[in-house]
């Protein structure tokens, strides 16, 4: 067996309840995000996205569902900017020590991505 192949779960821990998303996502309160492809083939919008974002047990001012133009991958401009919308927004006020905590995260993540982009090396003439 190839080691970078995870092994598949038997079948006893794929019956358990915490496995199963009908039993899991109204679990879910915290803020959600959820940006997603019209054309994603991975995860169909009809079939997955929406009953997904339906069953999640957040309060409907907490989580917002954004359906981009394109596939699998959420264009990284339109996922910047309606996260910072979301953070700084609405979900800012969720209290001062958590909305802090989340800026950290948050602030730490850009300044992560800022660090690996290319430089603009010189230019020739």
């Amino acid at each position: 067996m190839d080691p970078r192949t995870p092994e598949p779960a038997d079948e006893e821990s794929a019956n358990r309840p915490e496995a199963d998303p009908l039993n899991s996502l109204p679990r879910v309160k915290t803020p959600v995000l959820m940006l997603n492809g019209k054309y994603d083939y991975f995860v169909p919008v009809a079939s997955s996205q929406e009953p997904f974002f339906t069953l999640l047990g957040t309060r409907t001012s907490d989580k917002k569902y954004i359906v981009c133009d394109g596939r699998h991958d959420v264009p990284r401009t339109e996922l910047i900017k309606e996260s910072l919308a979301c953070w700084t927004g609405t979900w800012g006020r969720c209290g001062r020590g958590r909305a802090k905590a989340c800026g950290r995260q948050f602030n730490g993540y850009l300044s992560m991505h800022r660090r690996s982009a290319p430089t603009p090396g010189p230019e020739t003439s």
